[in-house]
């Protein structure tokens, strides 16, 4: 299978996926390199497109450090109020409780923002809770050099001693015994496009436009397997209807069963459930993207 995930950089739950704009100093250079990779190789599916834009290596707007906060791009509830983090705090003292109060418990944390989810869980426990913060190991998985060197500055004045930072799923170890967490982390995944052109079943990739610029084609799916998931999930697209198709997650739910052997994954995103989320009524499908804090639809 040949699909991009944020994880291949080195890292149908939801309905709004988002692509961050990448900042301005690097838009000029990463459009330069996705140019003419697409003029070498021919149009890219819409999932790369979003692989490169936001985790390019060097240029990629979660690589370089995403704008996020109320003044930002997007904002997130940890940004909101404390109180989401000390919500969770209590939710990993009771999955402590179910699992017998284990002499480590492993807390791993996907997507941690600006480490303000952290912040403030770690602070929670450490006050209500200390015999849990003592046994505490708190992983936090963040493919970003930017944010991760943000979320140092935060948290290793006041909790050095539990916390440490991996790039990819891959190299958190496995058979952990404790909890996950992944606040609007899916969200941000690649996303293969399908749309119903005249009957046909066809999918976006992203080419280059006569102005140098990018254009949407269409071409046959990149892969069978994006026709089994119409398949599986009874969804009959009408003619002009587009569904986005989440491969990625696929990928690292099975490495979420490999790193956790024995606690509870806690995923949250916004969004609704089939079949409402494939109804005819979301034809224009639900891809948007994020600037200033205002949404475009043209990604």
């Amino acid at each position: 299978m040949s699909f991009l995930s944020p994880f291949a950089w080195s890292n149908y739950l939801h309905q709004k996926y988002i692509i961050g704009v990448v900042q301005s100093q690097n838009v000029e250079a990463l459009s330069g390199w996705i140019r003419a990779r697409i003029e070498e190789g021919g149009p890219i599916t819409v999932a790369e497109f979003m692989g490169h834009a936001l985790y390019h290596p060097q240029l990629g707007y979660y690589t370089t450090g995403p704008n996020i906060g109320p003044r930002g791009d997007f904002t997130t509830s940890p940004e909101a109020s404390p109180a989401f983090g000390r919500l969770l705090a209590r939710h990993a003292s009771d999955i402590d409780g179910l699992l017998g109060f284990p002499p480590i418990f492993d807390l791993v944390e996907f997507g941690p923002g600006r480490g303000t989810l952290a912040h403030d869980l770690l602070g929670a426990l450490r006050a209500v809770n200390p015999d849990l913060y003592e046994r505490l190991r708190y992983w936090l998985v963040e493919i970003s050099p930017a944010l991760t060197e943000a979320q140092r500055a935060l948290l290793l004045p006041q909790h050095e001693r539990v916390v440490t930072w991996e790039r990819d799923i891959e190299n958190v170890p496995g058979g952990l015994a404790g909890a996950v967490i992944a606040n609007e982390v899916v969200d941000a995944f690649p996303v293969h496009v399908l749309e119903n052109r005249k009957g046909d079943i066809l999918e976006q990739y992203v080419g280059v436009g006569a102005d140098d610029g990018f254009r949407i084609v269409y071409e046959p799916p990149s892969h069978p397997v994006l026709l089994d998931f119409l398949r599986k999930h009874k969804i009959e697209l009408a003619p002009g209807q587009k569904v986005e198709v989440n491969l990625a997650t696929n990928e690292w739910v099975v490495q979420l069963g490999r790193v956790l052997n024995r606690g509870v994954a806690t995923i949250i995103d916004y969004g609704d459930t089939a079949p409402g989320r494939y109804a005819e009524a979301r034809k224009e499908g639900t891809l948007l993207g994020y600037y200033g804090g205002s949404v475009t639809d043209n990604i």
